[in-house]
Order: structure tokens, then sequence, then C-alpha cells
């Protein structure tokens, strides 16, 4: 028979098992439920037969030479390439962001949208009685040199400007990896798409972007 210093420590060890059991419950729980949310959101931009996508832009046979625009923030440097697929046969099929510099932002706005009234240079607002907008980026991205943080980004570009939707992803690898970015916004706000190079590890380096398509899900894009 154990002695009472025993079976204190014995209690002792079966309360710290109970408390890492609960502890790894609730870690369990809350990165199902992260995973829940992500998923919710994919189910709600659905890309069913039935359910109307309208494509915004679409680079898959690819960048034209304006359609996007470097902006550098912080401290920032580098420029926008675009180069040819020789593998895929494609002629300016990649969007690349050199990178001389590893402070800063290096930001490359979307200056060319679908609209129903032609190209244009930002999203308009819709005319529907939808609470909402939803509308997915995809596309593959690789680095070149060293890891980058991507951010993809929808700013409203109104009579109040500010940011009302994003997407971070760590991109460390130099093989083509898919992206998929999900957006759910205000039907009332014109906005543009830009997307961001950041946290660069090493320099020179850099991001590169290919097969493009920003898509509007559930809804077509008529203005008011």
């Amino acid at each position: 028979m154990g002695t009472v210093t025993d079976i204190v420590a014995l209690s002792g060890a079966a309360a710290g098992l109970l408390t890492a059991a609960a502890a790894w419950r609730k870690s369990s729980t809350e990165a199902r439920s992260a995973h829940h949310q992500f998923g919710q959101l994919r189910g709600v931009i659905s890309t069913k037969a039935d359910a109307p996508i309208s494509v915004i832009y679409d680079s898959r046979d690819g960048f034209g030479p304006f359609d996007f625009k470097e902006q550098l923030y912080q401290g920032a440097d580098g420029h926008l390439r675009l180069l040819d697929d020789v593998a895929g046969g494609k002629e300016r099929a990649i969007l690349a962001i050199d990178r001389t510099t590893r402070e800063g932002t290096f930001a490359a706005w979307l200056n060319s949208y679908a609209t129903p009234g032609g190209p244009a240079e930002r999203m308009p607002r819709t005319s529907t009685a939808a609470t909402s907008r939803k509308l997915s980026a995809h596309f593959e991205a690789r680095t070149v040199g060293g890891p980058h943080e991507l951010v993809v980004r929808l700013k409203a570009e109104d009579e109040t400007p500010e940011r009302i939707g994003r997407f971070v992803q760590k991109i460390t690898s130099e093989a083509w990896v898919p992206i998929e970015a999900f957006f759910q916004i205000s039907p009332t706000r014109d906005f543009r798409l830009r997307i961001e190079d950041r946290e660069v590890a090493k320099v020179p380096s850099s991001l590169e972007i290919r097969n493009f398509v920003f898509a509007e899900h559930g809804q077509s894009t008529a203005t008011e």
C-alpha cells in the first residue's frame, strides 16, 4: 500500500494530466473553430454551376503591361517585372515583384477591372439589394531567393477610403503554391485590389505570381 506522500504525488500528477488534457482540448477546439470559419466562408462563396460568377480580372492568358501599378511604403524598394512562362509557352504570364530592400511594403495595385460599363480602374459599388459582395482571388505564387509575406488587400475608394478586406500568407517555397483568398464586403463601396509584398527575409529576392483570377460570386456586377 502506498504512503500518504505517494497518494498526494499521484493526485498531483493526475491533476497535471487533467490540466494538460483540458488545454489540448481547448487548443484543438480553437483550431477546429478557425478551420470551420474558413470553411464557412468558402461555402458561402459557392462555385457551383448554378451560382453566377463574374470574372473581374484574369491573367491566365498573360498580364497586360499596365494592369498593375507599383507603390512603395516605409522604405521599400524594388520594381515590377512581367516574365514569360517558358515551360508553359506563355508570354508575360508571371508578375514578379523584385525586392532590393527588406524594409517596408511593396504594393502592386490592380488597375484593370471588367465592369458592365467596360474596363475601369476601380470596381464600382453594386445596385443589388444583397447585404454583401462575395469575392475570391485564385492564383499561384512562389518565392525566389528567400521567404516573403504575401497580402491580398481590398481597399475602399470612395468618400471614406479604408481597408475592407485582407488575406495573408507566408510564401517560402520556390515551387508554385496554389492560393485561395476569399472576401465578403459591403456592396455599397467602390474598391480596388492590391497585392502587397512585405516581411522580406533577404535581398535580392522576388515574389512571383501567375494565373491570377479575381471574381465575384452569387450576383452580377451591375452598377448603380
